[in-house]
């Protein structure tokens, strides 16, 4: 899960249009690449300025071509620099046309909690599975004040795969029972579906698809498929 780094002072900072803006973009980026490169890559763009939103949303006005080749060249390292532009500035338009400059306006123009999970996994290359980091963050630091418990969980493969090897799911690709399950779940643990799926996301890079190291996974004592190699 990426994580907010670069500031004392978190709640403040994600207060403001900028900063919210730059955990957009933390999540936006946190796709199938380690955290260590993401953070690289996250403050490769910020030293470079690339994270300004009043600098892209200038430069989009007055020189979108240099713009978009030189935000293409700042993200270089990434795994994906071609789509992770078009993202980044088809999101900057986005934003100053629809939330008048500032993220924070997706909750305060509706603070009904299925729109703004709707509104959220509309924008541009995010979909569920950013959505619900982005959302959490903000409403754990008090900022949106929303439901969690109505977002429904955003499975993929490591919260799927976590599920059925703790014997959870009888079939791991039925998202029907894999939501079921995690409501359930969570119903039990007392947390929402989200809490839940930060959770088992962690264990997830521990429980990999193949040749997992069972011995460092906090969760090995209750793992049906690890109990019968002790």
């Amino acid at each position: 899960m990426v994580q907010h780094v670069w500031y004392s002072d978190k709640t403040a900072q994600l207060k403001t249009p900028q900063g919210i803006f730059e955990w957009f973009v933390a999540c936006l980026l946190n796709q199938s690449v380690s955290p260590e490169h993401l953070f690289r890559v996250l403050n490769d763009l910020r030293n470079g300025g690339w994270l300004n939103y009043e600098k892209l949303r200038t430069l989009l006005v007055t020189d979108p071509a240099k713009l978009k080749a030189d935000l293409r060249e700042a993200l270089k390292s990434y795994r994906f620099p071609n789509k992770a532009t078009k993202a980044i500035l088809i999101n900057v338009e986005r934003t100053e046309k629809e939330y008048k400059g500032n993220l924070h306006n997706i909750f305060h123009f509706s603070k009904d909690t299925a729109e703004v999970w709707k509104r959220v996994n509309d924008l541009y290359w995010f979909g569920s599975k950013k959505a619900g980091v982005f959302i959490r963050e903000l409403v754990v630091q008090g900022l949106w004040d929303l439901v969690l418990e109505q977002i429904p969980i955003p499975p993929d493969s490591r919260v799927k795969r976590v599920l059925f090897r703790l014997g959870f799911l009888e079939h791991r690709g039925d998202l029907k029972e894999v939501e079921q399950a995690a409501k359930k779940l969570a119903k039990e643990a007392k947390i929402s579906c989200l809490d839940l799926d930060c959770a088992l996301w962690l264990v997830g890079g521990i429980c990999t698809e193949r040749k997992p190291p069972c011995e460092k996974c906090p969760l090995d004592f209750y793992c049906p498929s690890f109990l019968p190699s002790k």
